[in-house]
């Protein structure tokens, strides 16, 4: 799945993923341990303010995508989950919660998992021992282990990680690349929903109660992901404790 809704500058590859690794890893053999203090997430509204119906369909694709921004801001939080086609051609399976500028995410790629955690405006990733594996470190099975339980920090600055995780938000998703257009009406579950469409994939808004995303279409290159839980709470969205984590020298 590509633009206008994809993770714009956050574009997955197995590559760029592969390389946060080998940062991490660099990071964790060079360094102790360092941390930050734990930081509670600020909770999400337990439930989203329902409204009358709204016929979206006699709005024009941007006045509909306006208010279906407007639509997720209101809703504080959600949960995205679904699959996307990478670059290469590779199955990545995405599962993102979203509090606020808060966000809690997992890639998988050709079966190992890598996680994205933002709180407070500061990043962090995570891999898997799998990743760790692929990449032929040669480190101990012990190390490996303990790498795969730690939060690693970058610095600021980084050109690595942090495009990857500010990729990883609502707001990237919404943002088109080129015209926008409206669809044809159609159902998600069940709800009605409207198609915002462009060459890349199609965005199906709800066309009752809150003008929110449903789902998302990945046009030619495939793929779908769904839009649910607005307004949950999501309490696993916090900070690591200063045990979990360890910066990380700065990337280029």
């Amino acid at each position: 799945m590509r633009v206008p809704y994809r993770l714009k500058r956050g574009r997955i590859t197995v590559k760029l993923i592969k390389t946060t690794t080998v940062a991490v890893a660099a990071g964790m053999l060079l360094l102790g341990g360092c941390g930050d203090k734990k930081t509670d997430a600020p909770k999400a509204d337990a439930t989203t303010t329902a409204s009358a119906a709204t016929d979206l369909t006699a709005l024009s694709a941007d006045e509909i995508l306006t208010r279906a921004t407007k639509a997720v801001h209101d809703a504080k939080s959600l949960h995205i989950k679904g699959i996307e086609n990478g670059e290469g051609g590779e199955k990545i399976a995405i599962d993102m919660k979203q509090s606020g500028k808060n966000v809690l995410s997992r890639l998988t790629v050709n079966g190992m998992n890598v996680e994205f955690l933002v709180v407070d405006g500061v990043q962090y990733v995570r891999p898997d021992a799998k990743m760790y594996k692929t990449l032929n470190l040669k480190l101990p099975a012990a190390v490996t282990a303990r790498l795969a339980t730690m939060w690693m920090k970058p610095t600021a600055g980084d050109r690595v990680f942090a495009p990857m995780a500010e990729g990883m938000t609502m707001d990237n998703m919404l943002k088109p690349d080129g015209t926008v257009t409206k669809g044809e009406t159609t159902t998600v579950d069940g709800k009605p929903a409207i198609a915002l469409k462009s060459a890349d994939g199609d965005l199906l808004v709800a066309t009752t109660g809150e003008p929110l995303p449903l789902k998302l279409m990945g046009g030619k290159d495939g793929g779908a992901i769904t839009f649910s839980e607005y307004g949950a709470d999501f309490p696993e969205i916090k900070a690591p404790a200063a045990s979990e984590v360890y910066n990380l020298p700065k990337t280029s």
